[in-house]
């Protein structure tokens, strides 16, 4: 797994970072999505930012972790969602582990989460183990091919997770 130098890592994160890592979102990939500079739940222009993810690499029957730092994560200001670049994505994990274009984005590394006597430990270790917030999962999305697998009825939740109804929310122009 790569091993950050977490104290300047931090320190950049915190002044840096507007959306908070320790907080789950929903997941899409922007080639799944049909415009990838809006959120696909409310339509707000997304922000990017840089952030730590664990990346999960299969190749043949072995799937190995792999952290890495990037910006091919936008986020929305409205909604808890954030939209990964998959070429970015796929990059990384060719860079990084191996020549496998298998791989999943297990979610956001919350760095600011370790303590500041655990930051000179490998993340991954019995006595640092991995602050991953994984993504929540997407209503009515089939993770496979990003397509609206289910209708949402208008007296049904928003999935924004505004907790209004969707005809009272999102659903007002639908």
């Amino acid at each position: 797994m790569g091993v950050y130098n977490f104290q300047s890592e931090n320190s950049v994160n915190k002044m840096l970072n507007k959306f908070d890592a320790a907080i789950p979102r929903r997941m899409y990939w922007n080639n799944d999505i049909p415009s990838a500079a809006s959120c696909p739940e409310c339509g707000a222009t997304l922000e990017k930012e840089s952030h730590v993810y664990l990346l999960l690499v299969k190749e043949g029957a072995e799937v190995t972790p792999f952290i890495t730092g990037n910006n091919d994560g936008s986020f929305c200001p409205k909604c808890p969602v954030v939209v990964l670049d998959k070429d970015g994505f796929s990059q990384k994990t060719i860079l990084g582990v191996s020549k496998s274009e298998h791989f999943m984005v297990a979610g956001i590394v919350d760095i600011d989460s370790i303590p500041e006597d655990k930051e000179h430990i490998p993340l991954g270790e019995d006595n640092n183990p991995i602050p991953l917030v994984e993504f929540l999962p997407s209503p009515g999305v089939n993770k496979n091919r990003g397509i609206r697998t289910e209708k949402i009825g208008r007296n049904d939740p928003c999935p924004c997770g505004s907790g209004k109804k969707y005809k009272s929310c999102h659903g007002q122009n639908a």
